[in-house]
């Protein structure tokens, strides 16, 4: 699965007024799983602050739509 999977992220709560659009937030095990990139890498770039997240407690999350953009602002064009 690539990062065009990432791109349809913002969703309404139905009954709130209060808070628009949330960001659809994933685990960095959850990003791993879809990235085919390891959890280690994504921890690294949280860690050098390269990449936005999310703390709750003790949980770091990734937002779909910066997961997109971190990758594909890494994209090379082929030779």
């Amino acid at each position: 699965m690539g990062p065009s999977e990432f791109t349809t992220t913002t969703s309404t709560l139905p009954a709130a007024g209060l808070i628009p659009a949330v960001p659809r937030l994933f685990s960095v095990m959850a990003v791993a799983d879809q990235t085919g990139l390891c959890e280690s890498f994504w921890r690294g770039a949280v860690r050098a602050k390269k990449i936005r997240h999310y703390k709750v407690g003790d949980r770091v999350l990734l937002a779909a739509d910066d997961v997109a953009a971190f990758l594909a602002a890494r994209a090379r064009e082929a030779r």
